[in-house]
């Protein structure tokens, strides 16, 4: 497996982690709740973030 095609099977996965914090963040009640959603949203940011490091250091 390319480092390319390693990247986009990382960035799919993200992208459905996102997915899944959005449906979570629909249902939370209490403000508990809502500080751990803003704890996984920030880790969500970070994995973008490194993902996006990596696709930018393989394209050039």
């Amino acid at each position: 497996m390319t480092e390319y095609e390693r990247l986009s099977l990382q960035l799919q996965a993200t992208l459905v982690s996102g997915l899944s914090l959005m449906v979570v963040q629909s249902k939370l009640q209490s403000s508990d709740e809502n500080a751990g959603y803003v704890q996984q949203v920030l880790n969500w940011q970070s994995q973008v973030a490194r993902v996006l490091e990596g696709l930018k250091s393989v394209l050039g």
